[in-house]
């Protein structure tokens, strides 16, 4: 029975932990992982002061190995660099703007996604736009 159910141990914690913890595993075992996810990064450098700042921050945060404890953290503030960078290179600059000032820096409410007003409008603004 024990040998049975072995294979729910390894994913106990729920399927989020799960992708957060083969996050880390794919970065210690496969260097053409991290240089891949740091080029992407290093891609939008020099494009807002808050991308760069909170890019700084992540990089000094987690400098060598991550901690287990902090898979999470880590999975979503790369999650969160990753877009912004896509945005900055890719997408309408007042939503880039947007997204970074909401997401990254600390102009933003409790709630993820929290817009001030003049971000608001510049998003619904591009949405017409593109309808």
């Amino acid at each position: 029975m024990l040998f049975r159910e072995a294979p729910l141990n390894g994913i106990w914690e729920g399927s989020g932990n799960v992708i957060c913890l083969d996050i880390l595993r794919t970065l210690a075992k496969v260097p053409m992982a991290a240089d891949a996810l740091n080029a992407d990064l290093d891609s939008a450098a020099g494009m807002d002061k808050a991308y760069d700042s909170a890019l700084a921050e992540h990089r000094s945060r987690w400098q060598v190995q991550v901690p287990e404890a902090e898979a999470r953290w880590f999975a979503e503030r790369t999650a969160l660099l990753l877009t912004a960078s896509a945005l900055l290179r890719h997408g309408d600059a007042k939503v880039a703007e947007a997204f970074v000032d909401s997401r990254l820096s600390g102009n933003r409410g409790r709630t993820s996604g929290t817009l001030a007003t003049m971000h608001t409008n510049a998003v619904l603004a591009h949405g017409l736009e593109t309808a």
